[in-house]
C-alpha cells in the first residue's frame, strides 16, 4: 500500500479456495459517479442484492478489493464491439468506501477492458476468485489512485495462473 508497506504482486493460493469462486449476477446500475471522473477508474456497479443471492458457503464476508473475471451481456447488439461481450479481467470494491464516507454499501466492478459506450441496464456476470486488500481511508486521492493501479496489476498477475485462467471459461459465462 502507499503507506510504505510492501504489497504482494500475486494474491491467493495456486488454486481458488472457499469461498471462491463466487459468482455474482445483476443489472449494471448507476453509482456515485466518482470512478471515471475522480479516480480514472470507471466502474460498473451491481446491486448489493447480487451479494445476498450467493449460497452461504460462497458469501463474501469481508469488505475490500477482490479480483476475478467479468462479462457484460451485450452479445448480438450491433452497437457494441464483438470483444465487448468477452470475459475480461476485473477488480472489484465491496464496501462503504471510507475515503468517501458512503452511507450505503456498494459493489463496484472495474473491468480491465475499454468499452466504447456505457452499458447501464445490461446484465453483468462476475466470477470473484480472490481477495486483494481491505478497504481503507487514504491521506489523499492520489494515494488511493496509486493503490487502485496496484490492485489492477495484482489482479491481472493473480489471474494469469492456470487454475484462475481456466475459470475465464466457466459455464456461467456461456452465451446461449
Amino acid at each position: 500500500m502507499t503507506d510504505g508497506r510492501a504489497r504482494p504482486l500475486v494474491c491467493g493460493a495456486d488454486e481458488p479456495a472457499l469461498p471462491f469462486p463466487v459468482f455474482l449476477c445483476g443489472t449494471v446500475e448507476h453509482g456515485f459517479g466518482r470512478g471515471s471522473k475522480q479516480l480514472n477508474c470507471a466502474t460498473a456497479n451491481l446491486p448489493t442484492s447480487a451479494l445476498e443471492a450467493t449460497p452461504p458457503q460462497h458469501r463474501l464476508t469481508d469488505t475490500g478489493v477482490y479480483f476475478g473475471w467479468a462479462q457484460v451481456r451485450v452479445h448480438g447488439d450491433a452497437s457494441f464491439h464483438a470483444d465487448d461481450s468477452a470475459v475480461h479481467p476485473m477488480v472489484m470494491s465491496v464496501g462503504w468506501n471510507p475515503q468517501f464516507a458512503n452511507p450505503t454499501q456498494s459493489v463496484e466492478v472495474h473491468i480491465l477492458h475499454k468499452f466504447a459506450q456505457d452499458f447501464y441496464g445490461r446484465e453483468m456476470r462476475v466470477c470473484v476468485l480472490g481477495y486483494i486488500r481491505p478497504e481503507r481511508k487514504y491521506e489523499s486521492l492520489d494515494a488511493l489512485m496509486q493503490d487502485i493501479e496496484t490492485d489492477k496489476q495484482v489482479g491481472q498477475r493473480s489471474l494469469a495462473r492456470p487454475a484462475y485462467e481456466a475459470l475465464r471459461h466457466a459455464r456461467e459465462f456461456a452465451i446461449p
